[in-house]
């Protein structure tokens, strides 16, 4: 999921928050300024699927939705299937 915010970094806690009260967890995290100064994390993350939709929904209203690309995954070796997103924010 590619959002529009206005401020990436406070964004990027907000999912974090979301996340773990899911009980899910962040894999990956980046954050960048490019050369015009634009602000950009991307995050993958891991939510289990009974929590998906409901913090896929949250995690749209933080922002302008420009693109949504989900995919999911059966980690057997967990107790719970988890699913991942990555979301990347943009300052504008």
């Amino acid at each position: 999921m590619a959002l529009n915010v206005a401020h990436p970094e406070s964004s990027s806690d907000d999912v974090v928050r979301l996340v773990k009260g899911a009980g899910g967890y962040v894999a990956n995290v980046t954050v960048s300024t490019g050369a015009d100064d634009l602000k950009t994390a991307s995050m993958s993350l891991r939510v289990p699927i009974e929590r998906f939709d409901e913090v896929l929904g949250q995690i749209a209203k933080l922002g302008d939705v420009r693109t949504k690309n989900v995919s999911g995954e059966d980690i057997p070796r967990r107790s719970a299937i988890s699913s991942t997103t990555s979301a990347i924010c943009t300052g504008g």
